[in-house]
């Protein structure tokens, strides 16, 4: 308590705990302007998080996606860059890095990085149907076709619902 008071830790202004500036309560509040469609206030929540916690993984990566979804796509860059140098185990970054890509027209490096999410994770079918689209969009046919029928004959249920939920690199 006495740290608290002392206001040492992140969320303490004045030696008083501040909840509206902590961390949970804004990542909480940026989701709920996230399912509302308030992508801006969504953002300026995701960004008082990123002021006190700068490795907040899901943070970064759902305001880059904001960028990326209006067409922000330095800011979008920049957030999915330091998430790949921080969590480079981690697919979504990689994948969301092809997205940006696909939607500068740089097809060749969106194809890298979501073979990369593949590569990463190569049991989650949404990163494989967007190595499909990507590998189609550059002429690969043959390919592609692997890569939906390995899909195909997983049976995974849950593709078509993660592939909804995610940006593809076809928008």
């Amino acid at each position: 308590l006495r740290a608290v008071r002392g206001g040492s830790w992140p969320g303490v202004e004045n030696g008083e705990p501040n909840i509206f500036k902590g961390v949970d309560f804004n990542y909480h509040l940026a989701m709920k302007y996230m399912e509302k469609k308030m992508p801006k206030e969504a953002e300026e929540a995701l960004s008082r998080v990123l002021e006190v916690d700068s490795g907040h993984e899901e943070a970064r990566l759902e305001r880059g996606k904001i960028y990326l979804s209006s067409s922000q796509f330095f800011k979008a860059g920049k957030d999915f860059e330091l998430l790949i140098e921080k969590y480079p185990e981690s697919p979504m970054p990689y994948y969301q890095m092809g997205v940006l890509f696909s939607r500068q027209g740089n097809l060749n490096a969106a194809n890298h990085f979501i073979s990369q999410a593949v590569s990463l994770d190569p049991a989650e079918s949404f990163f494989r149907i967007g190595l499909a689209r990507s590998l189609g969009k550059l002429g690969r046919f043959s390919e592609s076709l692997d890569h939906y029928r390995l899909v195909l004959e997983r049976g995974d249920e849950r593709s078509e619902e993660h592939t909804s939920e995610l940006q593809s690199p076809d928008h």
